[in-house]
């Protein structure tokens, strides 16, 4: 009888692929939790709701109030690491290298892999309200494939630009 696998996603649970990709490892018998930012339900997938911008109190003590991105990634990979601790998964998988990705690496889990689906490793300028954001998301992208053990990728330009 094959191996039964604990396997942890940090994905949006409410996107249809993620479901279908979850969903095939359920199929197979495996233990899979997705920690989603975004909420959301998938058969058989224990989802456990990630802060965000939304759910974490802003520097005016209201929640809802603007919060950093920092902030967020910050709060974000100590969930991480206290799901991870009761969990014990044999692979984490990100996937969405901004911000996922990023919390995933901070995390300091391994076998870490990131999947890259094109809008999350280009960065563009014009996006931007200062440079000083460009670079730290640049940082961060850089930072978060130096610790991911793998990197997939929708397309070859994508696997490109992950090894540049």
């Amino acid at each position: 009888m094959p191996q039964t696998l604990t396997l942890c996603y940090i994905a949006d649970a409410t996107n249809i692929h993620v479901q279908r990709w979850l969903g095939y490892f359920v199929s197979r018998g495996h233990r899979v939790y997705c920690l989603s930012d975004k909420g959301g339900a998938i058969d058989g997938v224990t989802v456990i709701e990630l802060p965000n911008r939304d759910t974490l109190v802003g520097t005016n003590g209201k929640k809802g109030a603007k919060v950093s991105k920092t902030a967020v990634i910050k709060s974000r990979s100590k969930k991480i690491r206290q799901i991870l601790k009761e969990t014990k998964p044999g692979i984490m998988h990100a996937i969405f290298l901004y911000q996922r990705g990023w919390s995933a690496a901070l995390s300091g889990f391994h076998p870490l892999v990131i999947t890259l689906l094109g809008s999350d490793i280009y960065l563009p300028p014009r996006n931007y309200r200062h440079p000083l954001q460009l670079w730290r998301d640049h940082v961060m992208n850089a930072l978060a494939l130096k610790q991911c053990d793998m990197v997939t990728a929708v397309s070859d330009d994508l696997n490109q630009a992950a090894n540049r």
